[in-house]
């Protein structure tokens, strides 16, 4: 038997952009008044993007929440005001 390598493997480049802009993205497509709900927001980011992981998506809506880009009301998430305006350069 061969001892594990030492090094770590080189790291799979994900095939679609950011969880933050994705789930920007499905919020902002889903248009409800009262928030978008995390199946309705996986749904929409599995049907348009590849390679989208549920877990990832659970833990980055929980970040996004901390980090006050998302306001959780209820079940489901509205995007904040700071976080909705676009980014002029």
């Amino acid at each position: 038997l061969q001892p594990p390598p030492l090094t770590m493997p080189a790291a799979k480049n994900a095939s679609h952009p950011p969880y933050a802009d994705m789930v920007k993205a499905a919020i902002l497509a889903l248009k409800d008044r009262s928030g978008s709900s995390s199946p309705a927001i996986f749904k929409y980011l599995e049907s348009n993007f590849k390679g989208v992981d549920k877990k990832h998506m659970s833990t980055q809506i929980k970040n996004m929440v901390a980090a006050g880009k998302l306001i959780k009301m209820k079940a489901s998430y509205k995007l904040s005001a700071d976080f909705k305006a676009v980014k002029k350069a």
